[in-house]
């Protein structure tokens, strides 16, 4: 399976739904097409993911299990209220994508997880500095993104429920599945798939920085234009895992400043 068909099949669904969102906010008559979207849209990559696996490999076992998650992946809207169901169908989503990528990132770089550090790099040193510079830029997002949303114009419309409500948060555990989940899939896919793709498509560095900054804010659309300043955090993921090679910090970072930003900051 190549690297664009893991960006299609685990970032389609989100943006989708954010973008639907969106439209909604501008008074577009999208109606309650948001779930019939996300369902086909996950359909579309079980088939895909079959397509390129072989007996025997992760890749295989990574769709047998998807195939048995599809039904709680269906009947989401339903699960949303149960926090031991939401966590436990977000958890096994990320860890399958997680092992998808894994696999390919074998494949292309030889490293698992898309770590390859440059060699004037060394480990403490990248760690420290991947951590602390996208918490900074974490931090500076979540503030511009608040402070936007208080100052906008009347006529630009807001979305109707808070950050915590569209996302389904309504406890510590269905936070913390959330949030392993979007850092996975915005550390794992946005920024090492998308660099690694782009390398292997002799991208220039201005088209690296666009496509994952514009997929993270695409994907942040159900904020309204208030989400835009995320480009802050996918510009700086971006910068931060080129100069260090470092992924597994990003994540870290980027789930810890979440949690803290809801119950602790």
């Amino acid at each position: 399976m190549h690297l664009s068909l893991l960006l299609a099949i685990t970032l389609a669904s989100p943006i989708v739904g954010s973008m639907v969102v969106f439209g909604r906010m501008w008074g577009l008559p999208l109606g309650h097409v948001t779930y019939p979207l996300r369902v086909s849209i996950a359909l579309v990559g079980l088939w895909t993911v079959y397509e390129n696996a072989k007996p025997g490999t992760w890749l295989y076992t990574a769709w047998s299990c998807l195939s048995l998650l599809m039904p709680a992946l269906i009947l989401e809207p339903h699960i949303r209220t149960d926090d031991r169901a939401l966590a436990g169908c977000v958890l096994t989503y990320g860890a399958l994508i997680t092992l998808l990528a894994s696999d390919l990132a074998k494949r292309h770089t030889g490293h698992a997880l898309f770590n390859s550090p440059p060699a004037d790099r060394p480990w403490p040193t990248g760690t420290a500095a991947s951590f602390a510079g996208l918490w900074a830029a974490a931090f500076t997002s979540s503030r511009l993104i608040d402070y936007t949303a208080a100052h906008l114009p009347p006529w630009i419309p807001t979305p109707a429920l808070s950050q915590s409500d569209a996302t389904g948060l309504h406890s510590h555990l269905s936070a913390v599945a959330l949030y392993a989940n979007t850092a996975v899939m915005e550390e794992l896919v946005m920024v090492a798939a998308v660099c690694t793709l782009g390398r292997r498509l002799a991208l220039p560095t201005w088209a690296l920085y666009t496509l994952s900054a514009g997929l993270r804010v695409a994907a942040h659309l159900y904020l309204g234009l208030a989400g835009l300043p995320v480009v802050i955090l996918g510009t700086a993921s971006v910068y931060l895992y080129r100069r260090y090679g470092r992924l597994l910090p990003l994540m870290a970072a980027h789930f810890l400043f979440d949690y803290a930003d809801t119950f602790l900051l």
